[in-house]
């Protein structure tokens, strides 16, 4: 089946990032995308970020002022429109300004935030504490500031117009039976972009809590689980669910080991769910449509884009 064209490349190739200038030298007005590379290749937590027009840019994280984390996972997300990268070290979260360089460091009450998603008006990024406790919060750059939220971020996914979707936990559910209790999602609510939490849908089939619930969704929202309750085998790859009914609309099946990596980065558009796929024949980036069970190419990656991070303004500007 033909790839599905969009504004990204149809082959990245990371090691063209290798002699490019840094951001500070050479500041740029976007990035469609941003990825993390090989800590052999590029030393510890650096970042590629690719322009429209295909030029590369290295985030030169010392000449930001940027605090030595203990964690080697990089941390950044790429804002929709591309001209914002936030990047999280040891105390706080720094968002550069691609087009000047400049940056601006927001302090978080935790070590080593988690970053998950960059709020759609492009004004916020939600951040958690590694290990999920304590509270989700906004942090907002013009501001210098950081809100709490009233959700999990980790068993959430956001929408383009704020909406967010999130996985909860009900031990009195039918089929609970199945798993630990405790250890499984049954329902789903929505929090509307400013407001309270709507009522809650109960899930058809029943989402282990270990699944990772991907961060964006078009219509669906993506899960993926490898998990086995005990018994019966549970279906392996990503789920699509319903979040105003609850209901599974599509599985894509994966191999072990492409499980392991998958993770659903973003949505191209109402009926697109983008899937990272790293491993196994055509691994990188994947378009898939759960409602017609279509799966097409987007971006073929090689094995040093270990993270990729997109402006899905860019993106969505040309798809066909």
């Amino acid at each position: 089946m033909a790839p599905l064209r969009t504004a990204l490349p149809r082959v990245l190739h990371i090691d063209d990032a290798a002699g490019a200038p840094s951001l500070h030298a050479a500041p740029i007005e976007s990035a469609i995308l941003a990825a993390g590379t090989d800590p052999q290749w590029f030393g510890v937590g650096e970042v590629g970020l690719m322009s429209p027009d295909g030029q590369w840019r290295i985030v030169d994280r010392d000449r930001l002022g940027m605090r030595k984390s203990d964690i080697v996972e990089q941390q950044f997300e790429l804002s929709p429109n591309g001209r914002q990268l936030a990047l999280g070290d040891q105390y706080g979260v720094v968002v550069v300004d691609l087009a000047s360089g400049a940056a601006t460091r927001v302090e978080v009450p935790f070590r080593d935030p988690v970053l998950h998603w960059w709020t759609p008006d492009g004004a916020g990024v939600v951040v958690t504490a590694r290990g999920g406790g304590g509270k989700a919060q906004v942090v907002r750059p013009r501001d210098r500031a950081a809100e709490p939220l009233g959700y999990d971020p980790w068993s959430s996914s956001v929408d383009r117009d704020g909406r967010v979707v999130e996985f909860v936990r009900n031990s009195g559910w039918a089929g609970s039976d199945r798993f630990a209790p405790g250890d499984v999602f049954t329902a789903v609510r929505t929090w509307p972009e400013r407001g309270e939490a709507s009522e809650v849908a109960r899930l058809e089939n029943a989402v282990p809590s270990d699944a990772e619930v991907g961060s964006h969704l078009s219509t669906l929202v993506g899960v993926v689980q490898g998990a086995y309750p005990q018994g019966r085998k549970l279906a392996r790859g990503v789920l699509a669910i319903d979040p105003t009914t609850g209901q599974s609309r599509g599985l894509l099946e994966l191999a072990p080991d492409q499980i392991v990596w998958a993770s659903v980065i973003g949505a191209l558009d109402r009926r697109w769910l983008l899937l990272h796929i790293p491993y196994g024949p055509g691994g990188g980036l994947c378009a898939w449509d759960p409602v017609a069970a279509e799966l097409r190419g987007v971006m073929t990656t090689d094995e040093q884009a270990t993270i990729v991070s997109l402006a899905t303004d860019l993106m969505r500007r040309s798809p066909r």
